[in-house]
């Protein structure tokens, strides 16, 4: 997971941040921001699923 992912991540889950806010603050398109979370939420569940 990228710094960019995992920041978003922070963001989202415990700032309850919505992608507007999220895009705003790191000045990224809500569809990057979006798209990055995708990617950085599948690879946390599969994180969490084998530690």
């Amino acid at each position: 997971m990228t710094e960019k992912q995992s920041l978003i991540l922070k963001l989202r889950f415990e700032k309850n941040q919505s992608f507007t806010t999220i895009a705003k603050t790191l000045e990224l398109s809500q569809k990057e921001v979006h798209n990055e979370f995708v990617v950085a939420y599948q690879l946390y569940q599969q994180k969490s699923l084998n530690p």
